[in-house]
């Protein structure tokens, strides 16, 4: 499957990532080299007025990109994202061309998304953005277009405000002295490239995993109203 990026959703994919080359030999591969986020399976449900999106990736959004000069790089954001607005960064012919069947979403809506990202990475308090996107026509994925849909998207990604509450000891070993969302700690340290941590190697000790779910538990609870909003309960 994709090294980049997972999501909390599942579901099934499209046969993209099987191909016969007429001998009888196949290219075979999890739902990943398709549909990573499995974002098709939840629109093919209409009657889903919105959903609640977890980006974990081992690519960090760069806050510094000018979305308006020039289209995505892969060491700009998740590839998988861009793909679902018709925004190919994979050149033609890798692992990840299938992604290009992926256009789900208005191209006029993945500039403002990306732009809502890099707005709450400055403000240090998690990376969480809620748009209304527009669907179009996919009909190898069985998607309706001209569908209004809320979405709340979470970037996993630095927390400036989260790092500063660290205690000291902690502090020293994850959080870098620059504040940019794409330095990342050390490698080969006790934390390597926290929070981005490679999701095709997910071994991770207590430590490790304990100061994650820290991360994410803090964001969801400093984002509380959003996520209430987008789950129609009561905060």
């Amino acid at each position: 499957g994709s090294s980049r990026s997972s999501s909390g959703s599942n579901s099934s994919n499209s046969s993209s990532s099987i191909r016969d080359d007429g001998n009888g030999v196949f290219v075979l591969g999890d739902a990943g080299l398709s549909e990573n986020y499995h974002l098709a399976s939840l629109l093919r449900r209409e009657f889903l007025k919105g959903f609640v999106v977890f980006t974990i990736t081992s690519v960090p959004l760069n806050a510094s990109w000018d979305v308006d000069a020039r289209p995505p790089l892969l060491d700009d954001i998740d590839d998988t994202i861009p793909n679902y607005f018709n925004i190919h960064p994979d050149p033609p012919g890798s692992t990840y061309e299938p992604y290009r069947s992926n256009h789900i979403f208005e191209t006029r809506d993945f500039k403002p998304l990306v732009k809502g990202f890099q707005k709450a990475i400055r403000e240090g308090t998690g990376c969480v953005v809620q748009k209304t996107l527009t669907t179009v026509e996919n009909s190898m994925l069985g998607i309706t277009g001209g569908r209004s849909v809320n979405v709340t998207w979470v970037y996993l990604s630095r927390t400036y405000k989260w790092e500063d509450q660290l205690p000291e000891e902690v502090r020293k070993l994850v959080v870098p002295d620059k504040k940019d969302p794409q330095v990342l700690p050390p490698k080969d340290g006790p934390f390597p490239s926290f929070p981005h941590y490679p999701t095709s190697h997910i071994q991770l000790n207590a430590r490790q995993a304990n100061l994650l779910a820290n991360l994410l538990g803090w964001i969801v609870q400093e984002n509380r109203n959003k996520f209430c909003t987008a789950l129609n309960v009561q905060c």
